[in-house]
């Protein structure tokens, strides 16, 4: 078979994909091919130009950018399923009172217990503790400046990047209601 043959590109992209999924496990669910199938024309032209230079350079500065846009591409649809997942998922676990926990430290860099409290106009530490710090902190929405000192008594709690993408994600859920 000559090195044009459809099948030689096939098996060239089949080996690519194994070989990047060996690398990456998240190649293996990146549509490298698709992304290569709405750039035919670019990916003959690249193919031509390397064999007229005798050089691999322009096949494979092609392939490169189709392999960053596949991964884009998946990045940006992976990370809007996660928002929605995490803000439905949000929406049913949130309460009221993590919610102002969250709105308050998405403002503020970081805030020491008092400081919290003293905001949110709260006066019981332990109930501070059991229905707006605990649960945040088991879901990752808020962490601790100092996490191996966690009773310091200069222990700040700043919003997590889950926990702004969730803040965001519920305000923007409010606002298209």
């Amino acid at each position: 078979m000559s090195s044009s043959t459809p099948c030689n590109g096939r098996m060239g992209r089949l080996w690519q994909t194994l070989i990047l999924s060996e690398w990456k496990a998240v190649f293996a669910y990146i549509p490298v091919e698709s992304m290569v199938y709405l750039h035919q024309g670019e990916y003959y032209k690249a193919i031509n130009d390397s064999t007229e230079q005798a050089d691999s350079t322009p096949f494979i500065e092609f392939m490169l950018s189709i392999i960053l846009e596949a991964c884009l591409a998946h990045s940006s649809q992976e990370s809007d399923q996660v928002t929605d997942q995490v803000t439905g998922q949000a929406r049913e676990q949130i309460s009221d009172q993590v919610n102002a926990l969250l709105n308050l430290l998405h403002k503020q860099p970081a805030l020491t217990t008092n400081e919290i409290m003293q905001v949110l106009k709260l006066k019981h530490k332990a109930t501070f503790r059991q229905n707006y710090l605990q649960p945040a902190l088991q879901n990752k929405w808020i962490e601790m400046r100092q996490p191996d000192a966690p009773k310091s008594p200069t222990q700040k709690y700043r919003i997590t990047a889950l926990g702004k993408q969730l803040t965001q994600g519920l305000k923007d859920k409010d606002s298209c209601l």
